[in-house]
Order: structure tokens, then sequence, then C-alpha cells
């Protein structure tokens, strides 16, 4: 009796199917995504917290930036409102020995910008001096200012991380990536042939994009966010009320704002946006355009806040809404929105 030869049947893991397994993908990479977007939750819930509190101590307006998501050019123009707000009212050169930077934990960023902008022994002007006159209106410019925004971004990062704000969501990212090509890996070798077991492949691909997406705060970082989140939802509303920034809500949140400057800086920190910060950030867009060998797009740059500002009012006018978001009860444009 010949024997009879029975080919080797391929083992399944998971179903086959194309809707199971992508429901059976979902559950697999759902471990990676609660780790990745974990501090989005505890934010969501810091935000619908009611109650006091302070900002942590060694916590300034670029590590405020940096975990309220402003982008480069946005945590520029907070820093130099911030160079600028720091020594209100002087004239002339600053003693850069007498008004130094404490050496705290949350430092790195400002002594950053302050060395960038104005090396020791490189100019005769302070770095308050400095950074108006990048500010002003067709001033020329001594500075690249992308490695100057790479540089501060990095800095206040790094000022995040020492006060455990912030996560070294690079790590994070790296291994939860090894463990979706492992999964794709696996796919394929438990079928022992050609073809592919669907559900771990699709958990694969589930888990190399929450690997792209891994949220850099700590959960200490979250919560402080959502504070934030918060204290700038309240400024704008009473903008809209008064017409006015709320300098005292700015300052129970965060005792070291002493000035009225001081707190229009906290506010740009944590995504508002003034006529000054609006004017300022501009200005660097048109410095960076031209720095690109962009310069027929600086004038458009420059145009479109005050076109879209009043496109917008006059579109909140037909629509019923008086004023539109950046005016206030009295018909007068907003300090802050």
């Amino acid at each position: 009796m010949a024997n009879t030869i029975v080919p080797a049947q391929a083992t399944h893991w998971g179903p086959t199917d194309i809707g199971p397994a992508l429901l059976l993908g979902m559950a697999i990479a759902l471990v990676p995504l609660v780790v990745a977007i974990w501090p989005k939750l505890v934010a969501f819930r810091a935000t619908l917290q009611r109650g006091g509190g302070t900002l942590p101590a060694g916590v300034t307006p670029f590590t405020a930036a940096e975990l309220s998501g402003l982008n480069p050019i946005q945590q520029l123009t907070t820093g130099l409102m911030w160079l600028i707000a720091r020594d209100p009212g002087r004239a002339g050169p600053i003693d850069e020995a007498a008004n130094a930077v404490p050496a705290t934990i949350g430092a790195n960023a400002e002594t950053f910008l302050r060395d960038t902008l104005c090396p020791r022994g490189a100019f005769d002007t302070g770095a308050r001096d400095e950074a108006l006159h990048l500010v002003a209106a067709n001033g020329p410019s001594h500075h690249d200012l992308s490695p100057v925004m790479a540089g501060l971004s990095e800095s206040a990062k790094g000022d995040g991380l020492n006060l455990g704000l912030l996560r070294n969501s690079r790590l994070i990212g790296r291994a939860i990536l090894a463990l979706a090509v492992g999964e794709v890996a696996f796919s394929f070798i438990i079928e022992g042939s050609a073809s592919v077991s669907p559900a771990p492949f699709f958990g694969g691909l589930f888990t190399a994009y929450i690997a792209q997406h891994v949220d850099p705060r700590s959960t200490a970082g979250a919560r402080v966010s959502g504070d934030l989140r918060r204290l700038r939802s309240t400024l704008r509303k009473a903008a809209l009320a008064t017409g006015s920034i709320d300098v005292a809500a700015v300052q129970a949140f965060i005792p070291s704002a002493e000035t009225t400057a001081e707190a229009e800086v906290w506010a740009v920190a944590i995504g508002c946006r003034t006529t000054d910060s609006e004017r300022i950030a501009t200005r660097l867009r048109s410095l960076v355009h031209a720095e690109a060998g962009r310069p027929a797009r600086i004038r458009y740059t420059e145009q479109v806040l005050i076109i879209g500002g009043r496109t917008a009012d006059d579109l909140a006018a037909r629509l019923g809404r008086a004023g539109g978001r950046r005016r206030g009860p009295d018909g007068a444009a907003l300090p802050l929105w």
C-alpha cells in the first residue's frame, strides 16, 4: 500500500477575514496606544477640574510654551517678549552681569536665547536691546533665525525633562516602533509560508503609526498643561467680557508674573494671542522667508493677518455675532484672543 503524502497545513494565528483581523489588530495595538496618549487623557481631566494651585517652581514661559504645543515661531515670539518684559522701563545698554538669569533648573532656554542674541563681548548692547532691534519693523537682522528657533525648542525641552514635565518621547517611540517590527515579523513567521497572518500584521501597522505620535509630556506635565489650558480659557473669556487682560488670574496661578507685561508674556506662552505677539510673529515669519530666499512671500505674510482679522470681523458681523472674536463689549479690539 503506497504511502499517502499529506501536505502540511499552514498555521493561522487569529482570524483570516479582513474585518475581524482589523479589529484584533486594533486590540493588539491598544497597549502601545495607551502608553502614547495617556498624557492627553490626564491633561483633559486636569482641564475639567476646578481648584487652586500654582505653577510648579522652575517653570519658565519657554517650558510653558513647549507644554502648550506652540510652534517654533510662536516660541521665539514668546522668548523675545520675555526678554523685553524682564527689564521694563530700562533705557540704554543692560549690564548682563547684573541681570544674569539665575542658575535654576528651568533657566536653560532663557540662557540660550540671551547668549545667542547677544554673545558676551560681541555687541555693545544687552540681550533686551538686541531683542528690541530684532522685532523692530524693517530692521536688518544679525541672526539666522532657523538655528535660533531649533536651539530654543531643544533647550525648552531640556528644561521640561529636568523638571519632570516631559518624558523621553523619542526613546518611547523607538521602543514602540521596535514592537511594531516584531509584530509584523511574527505575522510572517507564524504562517510558515509565503502568506501572512493578517491580525498581527495589522497590529504591527497600527503600532508603527502610534510610534510616530507619542505625546512628549509626562503625567505631571500633562496636569500642568491642563491647568494652563484652563487659564487660557479664563483669560479669553475675561478679555471678551471686559476688554482687558485679567492680570489677577495670571498672577493667581503664576505668582512670579509681577508686571502687566510679564502677565501678557505668560498669556502668549500658553497659547493666547495679543497685538504685540502677532506683530512680532509676523516680523519673524518675514525674516525666515527672507533667509530662505522667498522674498515674494514676505509682503503676503505681513498682510495676511490684517486682511484675515478684518475678514473675520466682517463675517462675524454678517452672521449676527456683534464684534466678532476680536472685539470687546464696547466694540474695541481685544488685547488678547
